[in-house]
């Protein structure tokens, strides 16, 4: 597909589970070339499903094809040197590293922005994670429960707010929301920094914390105490 409207690009996509994979999807669905990087057990969601008929299967999970495809895939296992030096060499011919690693492993393995650079100073690092690569929570866990609930959504569930919590707890909205959130909000910033380095030259490092991505959908209710103090936040 030479002709699609990013073919001209080079992906490398060293995540797992739904905002990752998604993420890097949106690329892989305009052209580019995405090469997905697995561990040794494979993604996560290749255990999640669902399954044809409820039988699992690492070959058939939907939400492992539905995020993964027109990629590439290539097997890395990050503890070893020798793999984590194939993905160095991976990444120095990359327009883009998408990776989810916590901010804690990322400085264990080498893998932040500021070593992937050296090889390559027109890369784009977009790193993923619940809470940001910095501040007090950058080392935390999150999950898609977590992140769902910390990025705000949940006091405004059921019905645009909670206000009575012990008659409407707050609740999760079904399926991976946050997670594929996360992911539009990866995808979208990365493109932005795409475009910056075509006017400036240089590559950057996107941060991408699930809690913002999540919080950026409450504008509606910050726009409402400027005008609706009254209102509980």
């Amino acid at each position: 597909m030479t002709d699609s409207a990013l073919s001209h690009l080079r992906i490398v996509d060293c995540s797992q589970a739904v905002a990752g994979p998604f993420c890097a999807k949106v690329f892989a669905d305009l052209g580019a070339d995405v090469i997905k990087v697995e561990p040794p057990q494979g993604d996560s969601s290749r255990r999640r499903g669902p399954f044809p008929n409820d039988k699992p299967h690492p070959e058939c999970s939907g939400q492992f094809l539905y995020n993964n495809t027109n990629k590439r895939s290539v097997t890395l296992d990050l503890e070893h040197d020798d793999d984590r030096t194939q993905l160095r060499r991976l990444v120095s011919q990359a327009d883009l590293l998408i990776i989810d690693l916590s901010p804690e492993k990322l400085d264990e393995l080498g893998l932040g922005y500021e070593e992937l650079c050296t090889d390559n100073d027109q890369l784009i690092v977009t790193c993923i994670s619940p809470f940001g690569l910095e501040g007090p929570y950058r080392n935390y866990r999150g999950s898609e429960l977590i992140n769902f609930h910390i990025g705000g959504l949940g006091v405004e569930t059921p019905h645009n707010q909670v206000t009575d919590p012990p008659r409407e707890p707050p609740l999760k909205a079904g399926g991976y929301q946050a997670s594929y959130l996360t992911g539009w909000t990866a995808a979208m910033a990365s493109m932005v920094a795409l475009q910056h380095r075509r006017a400036q030259g240089r590559g950057q490092c996107v941060d991408i914390a699930a809690m913002e991505s999540v919080a950026s959908m409450l504008r509606y209710s910050f726009a409402a105490q400027s005008y609706h103090p009254e209102v509980p936040p």
